[in-house]
């Protein structure tokens, strides 16, 4: 009822004041809009077909959280199989047309179970019922009925060993058990374990073994960060496709041949940006195509009458990015989504023998889409020459000149910002902001060369490159260098710390969420399923041993009387990548000194603020932050 209130309220300023003042022919902002708009849960999301296209899945909002809801594709009746009314269930999935499965964990610690429910009712029941353990999908069987395959780290908390599970009783047979240095299972279609990635002895290894009863070979290697990653066998079993850029470049598609131990033929290669993942007809039995990320989600097609399909939906919904998410069996029916930078889109059911396309539903229809502000990609130039892509929103209805401006540097180094709505960008936007987002040096999607330019420059080049955003913003006029503030989460969260420690003149303030203070405690005490990643973790970030007294020098927690902007500090107690007593020190050693910090300290939250109230709580305080300290609007 609270959140049908506040949006009729929402609409009468939207159809008041926002009217009237567009009436007098000025440039104007568009209307202030309520930071619950931006950060309230979905109505509905990840809608998802079941194997024989009769049922439709989705995740919808009881009692404030998002649980598991199923409907009769056709039908208008719905039924609710979830009551989690503590956390919301992040993922789910079919395993049968009749059983789903889902992740969950508690708090925010990040150690997910694996749970299931009949799509009739009952009580979900936890498969993996164990203590301090996370599981992680391997894959999803198509071709074999109430089984998947999973890894988990039950009999060794640094190690994710290989199970099947029975989805009906829970039954687990371990598949295959981790040396100590595998990162990636990879089972084939029948749910035969038979290939996996590992990275060991500076070297990324290519594991594989014909059957289960004999032991992995190594059939493959190659430098540690140029990756050599297994994604899936071919469906007569025989080859794999295998991501992997040879030694240079970005990363290609290939077949790749294990009983040869050699590469049969390269797919695909972009030349700009590496492949994000592929996906595959079941039905057909072939391989349909690969999608990667230029300045936006895109396709190319291996297979015609997957490319045809495309075509045809991306013509009936005109003006938005569409991504097909789901197929049943046969794939005569399907679910897509459509992407956009301005809502967070809509999905729809199309009957492929009949050519029908209808709506299931808006994920937020309280977005007004006409609001909000374009995502436009960008490149700029660091002072060595590298090009730096990134993303500009500019607030709606004020001229590019002279803006308050909020640096948004990407949240972790092995991933990358993307075009799409991105609520904080626009929540920001809307209060007056113009907001750039930058894949530093370092960050994955880009190649190898991009990737390695970023080895040990956690608090050197990369701060370079988010300080060089800065100037382009300035050079072009758009950003007011008296009113410029950073905001990081994660490893966005370090580089705000360190950025306002190193460039202290360039900022104007700093909000940190869930950075780790220390990169010392960051490369030695991650979580325990890291253990897999750790040399490639030195290699981005530095050597413990090595490196310690260079890492100590870029870590904020050693150096607090360096810190001189205001700050904003949010972190949840059970977050397992930053250790909460780290920056409740860190925020102590700074009040003790007199420097002005405000600490948002929550408790059932981890490295996300997951549950709406947090989000909430978090942006208010970011929104009132930077109201103070760059004069944007505040509600």
């Amino acid at each position: 009822m609270r959140y049908k209130l506040m949006l009729v309220i929402y609409g009468v300023l939207v159809g008041g004041s926002y009217g009237f003042l567009n009436g007098c022919g000025k440039e104007i902002p568009p209307p202030l809009i309520p930071t619950s708009v931006f950060f309230m849960n979905p109505d509905c999301s990840n809608y998802t077909i079941s194997p024989d296209g009769e049922h439709v899945a989705f995740l919808a909002q009881w009692e404030y959280r998002m649980n598991i809801h199923v409907q009769r594709v056709g039908e208008s009746d719905v039924r609710r199989l979830t009551a989690s009314n503590h956390r919301d269930i992040p993922y789910f999935g079919w395993a049968t047309s009749n059983r789903l499965v889902y992740v969950q964990d508690s708090a925010g610690d990040e150690n997910f179970h694996l749970f299931a429910v009949n799509i009739d009712g009952g009580e979900p029941e936890d498969l993996t019922p164990f203590d301090n353990i996370r599981i992680q999908f391997v894959s999803t069987l198509r071709l074999v009925p109430d089984v998947m395959v999973i890894s988990m780290n039950r009999r060794d908390p640094r190690l994710m060993d290989c199970y099947r599970i029975d989805i009906n009783s829970g039954e687990l047979e371990m598949a295959a058990e981790n040396p100590g240095h595998v990162m990636i299972w990879v089972s084939d279609h029948h749910g035969q374990v038979r290939a996996a990635m590992a990275l060991a002895e500076n070297q990324s290894q290519l594991l594989y073994r014909e059957t289960e009863d004999q032991p992995f070979q190594t059939v493959a290697t190659s430098q540690i960060v140029d990756l050599l990653v297994p994604l899936s066998f071919s469906f007569d079993g025989q080859q794999l496709y295998v991501l992997s850029n040879k030694g240079q470049g970005t990363e290609g598609l290939y077949t790749f041949d294990p009983a040869k131990r050699d590469f049969v033929n390269l797919l695909y290669q972009h030349p700009d940006v590496d492949i994000s993942f592929i996906f595959l007809s079941y039905h057909r039995r072939l391989l349909r195509g690969v999608a990667y990320i230029d300045d936006r989600l895109r396709f190319h097609f291996f297979d015609s009458e997957g490319e045809r399909i495309q075509r045809e939906l991306e013509s009936r919904l005109p003006g938005y990015g569409v991504w097909v998410s789901s197929l049943c069996q046969d794939e005569s029916r399907m679910v897509l989504q459509t992407l956009s930078d301005k809502s967070r889109g809509a999905y729809f059911l199309f009957d492929q023998p009949r050519g029908e396309l209808s709506k299931l539903a808006d994920i937020s229809p309280w977005i007004e889409e006409s609001h909000l502000c374009d995502m436009k990609a960008i490149q700029f130039t660091a002072r060595d020459g590298l090009r730096i892509p990134g993303y500009l929103i500019l607030p709606k209805g004020l001229k590019p000149r002279d803006l308050p401006v909020i640096i948004q540097p990407c949240s972790f180094p092995w991933s990358r910002e993307t075009w799409g709505y991105d609520p904080t960008a626009q929540f920001l936007a809307n209060r007056g902001y113009a907001v750039l987002q930058v894949n530093y040096r370092g960050t994955m999607g880009y190649g190898s060369d991009y990737l390695k330019a970023g080895f040990g420059e956690w608090g050197g080049a990369i701060l370079n490159d988010i300080e060089d955003g800065v100037r382009w913003l300035i050079a072009e006029g758009i950003a007011d260098p008296a009113r410029i503030g950073i905001l990081g989460h994660s490893v966005g969260g370090y580089i705000a710390l360190a950025s306002g420690i190193a460039k202290p003149n360039l900022y104007a303030c700093v909000a940190d969420y869930s950075g780790p203070t220390s990169l010392v405690t960051f490369v030695t005490s991650p979580p325990p399923y890291w253990y897999t990643s750790m040399e490639l973790l030195y290699d981005l970030v530095g050597d413990p041993k090595e490196d310690r007294e260079w890492l100590e020098a870029q870590s904020p927690l050693y150096h607090p009387e360096t810190f001189d902007l205001p700050l904003l500090v949010a972190q949840g107690i059970n977050d397992p990548l930053t250790p909460v007593a780290e920056t409740d020190s860190f925020v102590a050693d700074l009040r003790s000194l007199g420097k002005e910090v405000t600490y948002l300290r929550l408790e059932e939250e981890g490295h996300r603020f997951v549950r709406a109230e947090s989000r909430f709580a978090l942006f208010r305080a970011f929104e009132e932050f930077f109201g103070e300290h760059l004069e944007g609007r505040v509600e």
